[in-house]
């Protein structure tokens, strides 16, 4: 799916926070390469941990594992990393 495929399925409040992450990564990436870094990757964090009640991780067995399987399967996903709550990213001069 594609992110813009993604954004338009959203309730407007969660598409105003992809937005602003946008934001974000835009003037991290600008920051960095004027500093002479080359961002090497780019990490979501939090893509879905954020919406999923701690309840159900704690009464669901094998909810947690399967919660950080999907965060780790899609942290690198460009369409994914709008959602992040966080962003790491890696550069090197």
């Amino acid at each position: 799916m594609a992110e813009t495929d993604i954004v338009a399925s959203l309730p407007a409040a969660l598409a105003a926070r992809v937005q602003s992450a946008r934001i974000v990564k835009g003037r991290a990436l600008v920051v960095l390469d004027a500093a002479g870094l080359r961002t090497e990757t780019v990490h979501g964090v939090r893509v879905f941990a954020d919406l999923v009640p701690g309840s159900l991780l704690d009464l669901e067995p094998g909810a947690t594992a399967a919660l950080l399987e999907l965060e780790q399967a899609v942290a690198e996903r460009p369409e994914y990393l709008p959602l992040a709550t966080q962003l790491h990213l890696l550069a090197r001069a």
